[in-house]
């Protein structure tokens, strides 16, 4: 994962406080301008102490969600997009693309409540995140997939070979189930979904990338578990 920017404790002020017990001693020279001139000075002397007793601020990487940080190296990564980025906002786009095709289909076919609820959670939460990835993809002049699953071609590279995605007879059998049987499927199909897409950011995560990509992806991971959990709770209430 890529490293956060670091943070030191700032310098500046620090005369200031070092003057102050200067001033308490009765020694307001060592803070006048000739002190902090004279190489020799109380001033430079403190000074030169203090910066010697500072401690090295180390690294502080986040770890993924569930895991603890770590410390490193103090040196900054540079903030550049990879490879891998591109590859995974490029496919991002067509399986959340699948989730809102899928999900269009509860308002008339569903017959809990709370499946349609649900359908409801995941277009709120995909969409935003489509636009997300369209917008990364376009500020770095990559190339930009429209937000349809069949869009994206069938060949070993296409779409079904993204982990989770329904087949297409997958995707008519859920067309033309009704009531109680859309339920059960449409929760089946898409929990191994959202597993899918939490193997896709596991996969995306091995190569570190860009900063804002790793804050995309964190969001899709969050998003993703968040809705497995009510998911599977739904299909175990039928």
């Amino acid at each position: 994962m890529p490293q956060g920017p670091l943070t030191r404790r700032p310098r500046a002020g620090r005369a200031v406080l070092l003057c102050a017990p200067l001033l308490a001693a009765g020694l307001l020279s060592a803070c006048t301008s000739d002190a902090s001139t004279d190489a020799d000075g109380p001033a430079a002397a403190a000074t030169s102490s203090a910066a010697a007793l500072e401690p090295s601020v180390p690294a502080i990487q986040p770890g993924r969600p569930g895991e603890p940080n770590t410390t490193g190296s103090p040196t900054i990564a540079p903030d550049v997009w990879s490879t891998a980025d591109v590859e995974f906002a490029t496919m991002m786009i067509p399986h959340h693309a699948q989730a809102l095709e899928m999900s269009a289909l509860a308002p008339d076919r569903a017959a809990s409540t709370k499946v349609k609820a649900m359908a409801a959670r995941i277009e709120a939460e995909q969409e935003p995140e489509i636009t997300l990835f369209q917008n990364w993809l376009e500020e770095r002049g990559q190339v930009v997939p429209a937000a349809d699953a069949a869009g994206h071609d069938h060949g070993g590279s296409g779409h079904l070979s993204m982990p989770g995605m329904a087949t297409d007879d997958e995707m008519a059998a859920l067309t033309a189930a009704k009531g109680a049987a859309f339920d059960k499927l449409f929760l089946e199909l898409m929990i191994r979904h959202h597993q899918g897409a939490l193997s896709m950011v596991d996969d995306w995560a091995v190569t570190p990338g860009e900063i804002r990509m790793n804050e995309i992806a964190s969001e899709v991971s969050v998003s993703q578990q968040g809705e497995i959990n009510r998911l599977s709770d739904l299909l175990d209430e039928i």
